[in-house]
């Protein structure tokens, strides 16, 4: 009920109490009475629709909170995801031509007749530096800078030259906000002498502020 309405429905009851008074129907403190319970109940009602509004209103303002907070959330962490991007390592193994090329397929070669070597190429191909690198069969190794490459032979054991032989190459590092970083490369000897990469896993291990 508005206001209005309100104020109608007391000068309805006013103007019937004096009718009745006029008529001597009732009593002067019967009709006051009346319309102060008139009154009473206009006002509780005004009250009520007041609160009505003004829950409504909180209500929607914080629906409004949530949603900014939400948008806000989802922002930083955007930003926070470009941050990583920006500064992120991605160190792969490839092979080496004689000539320097550097190709996907990875060779294998003989030194001596008992001693076998898997010739690669650990290169880090992203945005920021690979720091504290660790490499299967080889321990840590110097840092990578962005596109800085290092040539070394791994020792292969003579089940890892049988035909078909899957090898699992394996490069821990961290990028420059200390966030782990892991890539393993499964290699498959298809041909004699080379390995053939069949598969690649990129990504985090564990991050700086989850460590913390």
């Amino acid at each position: 009920m508005t206001t209005r309405k309100v104020v109608l429905l007391i000068f309805a009851v006013a103007l019937g109490d004096g009718l009745l008074l006029w008529t001597d129907l009732i009593q002067v403190s019967d009709a006051i009475s009346l319309l102060l319970a008139t009154a009473l109940v206009g006002a509780t009602l005004g009250l009520w629709q007041s609160t009505e509004r003004y829950v409504k209103a909180t209500s929607e303002i914080a629906k409004a909170t949530k949603e900014q907070a939400e948008v806000t959330r989802k922002l930083a962490e955007e930003a926070e995801k470009q941050r990583f991007e920006a500064t992120k390592p991605i160190v792969v193994f490839r092979a080496q031509t004689p000539a320097g090329e550097i190709t996907d397929g990875i060779r294998f070669f003989n030194e001596g007749p008992a001693s076998v070597w898997l010739q690669v190429t650990i290169l880090n191909i992203g945005n920021g530096p690979a720091l504290d690198v660790s490499v299967t069969k080889l321990g840590t190794i110097a840092p990578l800078g962005r596109g800085e490459h290092l040539r070394r032979n791994l020792p292969l054991d003579e089940d890892e030259r049988i035909q078909n032989h899957e090898l699992m190459l394996q490069a821990n590092y961290k990028d420059a906000s200390d966030n782990a970083m892991r890539t393993q490369q499964t290699l498959k000897l298809t041909k004699p002498k080379e390995y053939e990469i069949t598969k690649t896993t990129i990504g985090y291990v564990s991050k700086g502020a989850e460590k913390a």
